[in-house]
């Protein structure tokens, strides 16, 4: 009655109120307590009989309900929900000023916060049997446990409860508790992302950080009693790219917050495929058929899903009828994925089906984003590629161990079609860079003051940013492509690399400044690059790149290490290319002509190192000599321990 009392109050009179409400719900709380005991410890409690837990489940079931539902759970307790919550409220707000609305927020987590009090207590009177009311507490004590849109308080005293929940069932964490409960998360997260999709309107911020801190709930539980829930995630996915494609216009924070989940996504699809790779499940046909029945039971969830989110808005029938016809475009359906499965004998073509074609979807709008005006966004979306193609690659390494140099890797098709928005941002943001390196500082002061109105640029430590996640993604498609990438990094990332490299050379050996912040990341991707399957068709690049790199073997520090690797894998794969060069650095002598015994003289370099010893030595400087000449002895060292190929 009490709660009955405050829904009905709450959801036709002001605000004067609230505090008044919180009043009714502790003492509807001390009542439970009472009955249940005074003792703090449910384990030392007396224990209630059948009864009286049939009596506090059914009276939960009547409650819980209530209390988080609109409006009573949804008031606002800061300022971001409260302006989200401005059309509800209307004229109850009006003449309040800052100071009133300041109050009326902070009343409203007191009341929230005993909300999940009494929420607390019941859990405490009914131990085990509160699993039973998971369905209806958990996803809202989660959405109200995330930062965004909450009070603070509020947030504490959601994730308390979710915290007291967990261990009256046994779990021993809350990360335990949401992954092994994702399925009634699932049904509401795919509900919400309906709903959004057929009204074509934003998610609450809210709503993304909780679908984040699942899947990484999920990620962090993986295991082999978890059952991988890939059909599960995959669905909700599908459920979020329908919202996605759908919106005409979306801020840079939804987007951000897609983003955000997308990687969570894929790092989830990562975990899946570790666990599978590392248990060593080569039932293929078993998983498949597994897989079929759980898409046979999604496609019924999406159907009931449609006819139910009718009743959301009647006047809204017609239109999302036709929605519900029109099916799931972004999914195959049956007809078109049945011969993918029934025309190919090789178990290869279906590993991973489910998570090959998630990560693709993801890649595609990530791609699509890589030209977002923010930056931000940008590296994101970079991050969230990287991640992909790791994946994919995982999958081609273990097709390819288990059926050899037939297999298929589905990181090849991926190269194809995402390339070429991933080159075109590299060399729009090489080009930023390079207008930002040429304005000086006296630039800038008479561009602000001539003309304040124009919008600034990207920032010179943000292109950086961007670039160095965009070189680590080629970095990765050298390693895991298996020599596939090498045409494309000579040909259309080799030339923006050695532009960079051009324009971040120091003029002289010292202290490094900022501008040489994207040394280290170039020639980390030069030995990845040469240590990759890629190395053998990039055997033309070293004599140019070697001679760029000789400059920095004076430095000391992480930049001197990363050359001396980088040199060290170009070596191996064509040592004489710079073998001279690095003899004139190091001040040896060359060695006498064995088929001429007369021969004493010293033989002079050729023109290619002379010129790699030109470009060297415009860079040193005399406290940098010997440093040049000990690195370029020691890679000679390294020369002549390296095993002798094959011709």
């Amino acid at each position: 009655a009490c709660f009955a009392e405050m829904f009905e109050s709450c959801s036709r009179s002001g605000l004067s109120r609230r505090l008044h409400w919180s009043g009714l719900c502790v003492f509807a709380t001390e009542l439970l307590r009472g009955l249940c005991g005074s003792n703090d410890d449910a384990r030392n409690s007396p224990k209630l009989s059948k009864s009286n837990l049939r009596i506090l489940s059914s009276l939960a079931s009547s409650v819980l309900p209530v209390i988080v539902s609109d409006p009573l759970w949804t008031l606002p307790t800061s300022l971001d929900s409260d302006a989200r919550a401005s059309s509800t409220d209307g004229p109850r707000n009006e003449g309040l000023g800052k100071a009133g609305s300041i109050a009326v927020l902070n009343s409203n987590a007191i009341l929230i916060s005993v909300l999940m009090g009494f929420v607390c207590q019941f859990t405490r009177a009914l131990g085990d049997d509160i699993k039973l009311h998971l369905p209806i507490i958990l996803f809202p004590l989660l959405e109200r446990a995330s930062p965004v849109g909450n009070h603070s308080s509020v947030q504490r005293a959601a994730f308390t409860s979710l915290w007291k929940i967990s261990l009256s069932i046994d779990y021993k964490d809350v990360s335990s508790l949401l992954s092994s409960n994702y399925d009634y998360l699932a049904d509401v997260i795919s509900s919400r992302l309906r709903k959004c999709a057929r009204e074509q309107t934003l998610m609450d911020r809210s709503l993304m950080g909780v679908v984040d801190v699942i899947l990484q709930s999920l990620v962090h539980n993986l295991g082999p009693a978890s059952s991988a829930p890939v059909a599960m995630v995959g669905h909700m996915l599908n459920c979020l790219l329908n919202h996605f494609d759908r919106q005409s216009y979306m801020t840079s924070l939804s987007i951000f917050d897609t983003v955000s989940v997308f990687r969570s996504m894929i790092s989830f699809m990562d975990a899946s495929i570790d666990l599978y790779v590392s248990n060593g499940l080569n039932d293929s046909a078993l998983k498949t058929s597994h897989d079929e029945e759980k898409d046979d039971w999604f496609e019924r969830l999406d159907f009931e899903l449609n006819a139910q989110s009718a009743g959301y808005a009647d006047s809204d029938c017609g239109g999302f009828d036709e929605m519900a016809m029109e099916g799931d475009e972004l999914g195959p359906t049956d007809e078109e994925a049945s011969p993918v499965v029934n025309n190919h004998d090789d178990e290869e073509e279906i590993d991973f089906i489910q998570e090959i074609g998630a990560i693709n979807c993801i890649l595609s709008r990530c791609c699509y984003l890589l030209g977002y005006a923010d930056l931000q966004i940008q590296v994101l979306c970079c991050e969230t590629i990287l991640s992909g193609f790791r994946s994919l690659g995982k999958i081609g390494a273990f097709r390819k161990r288990l059926r050899g140099e037939s297999a298929s890797n589905p990181l090849l098709p991926s190269i194809s079609d995402f390339w070429p928005s991933i080159i075109a941002r590299l060399r729009s943001a090489s080009a930023s860079l390079a207008s930002v390196n040429r304005m000086s500082r006296s630039d800038l002061s008479i561009r602000h003051k001539m003309a304040t109105d124009q919008e600034e640029g990207p920032s010179k430590a943000s292109l950086e940013v961007l670039i160095t996640k965009l070189i680590l993604i080629i970095s990765e498609l050298c390693v895991s492509s298996d020599g596939f990438f090498a045409d494309r990094f000579e040909n259309d990332t080799y030339p923006i690399i050695a532009k960079l490299m051009q324009d971040l050379l120091p003029k002289s050996v010292g202290v490094l400044d900022r501008k040489h912040s994207l040394l280290l990341p170039i020639l980390r991707c030069f030995e990845c690059t040469f240590d990759s399957g890629c190395r053998h068709g990039l055997a033309g690049l070293i004599p140019s790149a070697g001679t760029m790199i000789f400059p920095l073997l004076s430095f000391n520090g992480p930049i001197g290490d990363a050359a001396t690797d980088a040199v060290k894998a170009m070596l191996t794969v064509d040592c004489d290319a710079l073998w001279r060069g690095l003899h004139a650095l190091s001040g040896r002598s060359f060695p006498c002509n064995p088929l001429n015994s007369a021969a004493t003289r010293r033989i002079e370099p050729s023109s290619k190192s002379v010129t790699a010893v030109t470009v060297a030595r415009s860079h040193r400087t005399q406290g940098c000599d010997d440093i040049l000449s000990l690195k370029a002895g020691e890679l000679l060292d390294f020369i002549d321990g390296l095993p002798e190929e094959h011709l």
